[in-house]
């Protein structure tokens, strides 16, 4: 990185913790730069430093926000998720996943949690499959149900699954709940809960497949694959845990959740609606 942007990162992150960002404080940083900021912004939540000097953090959270709202996804991406959105509908409304619309009609009925796992796990793949089919490989993922007990899980932090992956390993894993608030009995909350993390192993195997080479410029998601490697190498991340839940625009924000929130409620609603 050059020294002008190494220069830049220190600025942010100072009016960040001491003062205000403005989206024009932003202007003319790289793409990696603003990722970079995003991760030292972060660690000083992490650390309480604005907190320990100004007995609040809000305008640090207020900076992320506006850091965050510099990202997007391209118009090519946004199509491209409405249309494999079809085809997904599609081939759930098949004879081939009858037998999983059923299991989805009658899933609070359903004692067997291994036959509901099996369920999340062949909708899941379809999911990926569907989106990523001529944009990128599908990467090897480890699904994990865990059954974490209550008094466990931190407080006020959602904690209902997640994403995780491994750029030189070319994998990754999706984990999801059992147990606190996750709800896994209800359909609703554990289909949205599968789409959006396999939304995230979608972006992740965008970010790998251009880590690897196998992405270039005139690829149709070039500048989204780009984005997601910058946000994944840079532990571009703002975590769900170090927003209060009256400030979550920090991390509801983010391009990468934006894309997956949409795509959990649509793809879970869907569901539901196919298998009445």
């Amino acid at each position: 990185m050059k020294n002008n942007q190494l220069q830049r990162i220190k600025e942010i992150y100072n009016l960040a913790v001491h003062g205000e960002v403005t989206p024009m404080d932003l202007d003319g940083m790289s793409l990696h730069a603003k990722c970079s900021a995003i991760y030292e912004v972060v660690d000083a939540l992490r650390q309480k430093l604005p907190q320990s000097k100004y007995g609040t953090a809000r305008h640090t959270r207020d900076a992320l926000s506006v850091i965050v709202d510099s990202f997007s996804a391209s118009d090519a991406l946004i199509h491209l998720q409405d249309q494999r959105r079809s085809y997904f509908t599609s081939a759930m409304n098949s004879n081939d996943y009858s037998y999983h619309r059923d299991v989805i009609g009658n899933w609070q009925d359903i004692e067997d949690d291994a036959l509901l796992e099996t369920t999340i796990l062949d909708i899941s793949k379809l999911h990926a499959k569907t989106y990523l089919l001529g944009m990128a490989d599908v990467i090897p993922t480890k699904y994990a149900f865990t059954n974490t007990p209550p008094d466990m899980l931190k407080l006020n932090i959602r904690n209902l699954g997640g994403f995780t992956g491994n750029l030189k390993e070319n994998r990754g894993t999706i984990r999801l709940e059992k147990g606190g608030e996750a709800q896994f009995r209800n359909p609703a909350f554990i289909l949205n809960t599968v789409h959006h993390e396999t939304t995230h192993a979608i972006q992740f195997a965008l970010a790998s497949a251009f880590h690897h080479g196998q992405i270039r410029h005139d690829h149709l998601l070039y500048d989204d694959a780009r984005m997601f490697h910058a946000l994944e190498v840079n532990k571009a991340i703002v975590p769900s845990g170090l927003i209060k839940e009256t400030e979550r625009h920090a991390y509801e924000h983010q391009v990468h959740e934006v894309l997956a929130n949409s795509e959990g409620e649509a793809l879970s609603a869907i569901l539901l609606d196919l298998s009445r």
